[in-house]
């Protein structure tokens, strides 16, 4: 069957959208099965589990990749190119706001003193795979895959 180039186009952004809708169900369903074993999690062992390389699921913004190293030492990169390197703690209190409810926050700090907070929604291992899920300031969620 010949499409036109409209047609096209057109099946090109539900596709998209689609993908997007797959990947934030699959992100709400890692919500709700797994926020409840962040509650138990110290910040101590919420870091030992970050520690290693991360790819973010959603290749929309290009292809990032995040390490996160023993020494608090975050590395972000976007298509293999070295972007920003932060140091990073675990925290319940970021940028005067306390968490309460057994979240913690991701605190980013650059080379000039900026920081950054998200939420750790949800730090998870299941069948040998390990996500971790983030929300920032505006609500955003991203989703990443920790690589073995």
């Amino acid at each position: 069957m010949n499409y036109s180039k409209s047609h096209k186009t057109q099946l090109i952004v539900i596709i998209k959208k689609m993908k997007k809708i797959i990947i934030n169900l699959a992100l709400i369903f890692c919500l709700y099965g797994c926020t409840n074993k962040l509650y138990s999690q110290t910040a101590t062992e919420i870091k030992n589990k970050l520690i290693g390389t991360w790819i973010l699921n959603d290749n929309a913004s290009g292809a990032v990749k995040v390490i996160f190293d023993i020494n608090n030492i975050q590395k972000l990169y976007r298509d293999n190119l070295l972007t920003s390197t932060e140091t990073f703690i675990i925290t319940v209190t970021c940028d005067n706001e306390t968490l309460n409810d057994g979240h913690f926050f991701l605190k980013t700090i650059d080379e000039d003193g900026f920081e950054t907070c998200d939420v750790i929604e949800a730090l998870s291992e299941e069948n040998g795979i390990t996500t971790l899920s983030l929300s920032n300031y505006r609500g955003n969620l991203a989703l990443f895959t920790k690589q073995p």
